[in-house]
């Protein structure tokens, strides 16, 4: 008697787990698909603008400036790109993009590198003050540098140089990679230093 009201019990047990069972599965399944859809919709948004700029590119003026927008051209004007090169000296900008960027990065992470291991490993006179008014550098907006900056520039005649664009990484570097060299370096345990 005891041996069936025991297993009646057990029965009655899985039949409850797998219902539990069957029903938590249902909701991941449900939870997972929300998740999706909306993923998807998140991406389409994000991935519209660089389709309407692509098909913008490819539309003819008429359709550019008509008051009904077009969301893809009707007849795709490849030769706008063609033009473009020929209007503008596209590669020369291309060019002096690629110089700036080869000659900033190194002075950057050079620069960058040795003041965040200053900071992080070295002990001197006002260590924390200057991390803060360095830190404090970040708060400044551009644009309120932007007129002293070229007044500088100006008087020392280098205006249409390379100069003003690339010196700034190599005397500085940038204030928000030596916050994380810095915090990274900290992370690392002084014996290593040592091995």
């Amino acid at each position: 008697m005891a041996t069936s009201s025991t297993t009646a019990g057990r029965t009655q047990n899985v039949t409850i787990d797998r219902t539990t069972s069957a029903t938590i599965r249902q909701r991941q399944r449900t939870q997972r698909t929300i998740t999706y859809i909306l993923l998807t919709v998140a991406g389409l948004m994000f991935a519209f603008p660089l389709y309407w700029t692509i098909s913008s590119s490819l539309q003819t003026w008429q359709e550019l400036r008509s008051f009904t927008p077009h969301f893809y051209p009707t007849a795709p004007q490849w030769s706008n790109y063609a033009d473009v090169f020929q209007a503008v000296p596209f590669a020369r900008w291309l060019l002096n993009s690629l110089l700036i960027i080869a000659i900033t990065i190194p002075g950057t992470i050079i620069t960058s590198t040795m003041t965040a291991y200053s900071f992080a490993r070295f002990n001197f006179v006002g260590k924390g003050v200057w991390f803060v008014l360095m830190l404090g550098t970040m708060m400044i907006p551009a644009t309120v540098t932007l007129i002293p900056q070229y007044l500088l520039w100006f008087k020392l005649k280098m205006i249409n140089t390379y100069v003003p664009l690339t010196i700034g990484s190599w005397l500085g570097g940038s204030a928000f990679m030596i916050f994380l060299l810095r915090q990274f370096i900290m992370s690392i345990p002084r014996d290593l230093d040592e091995a």
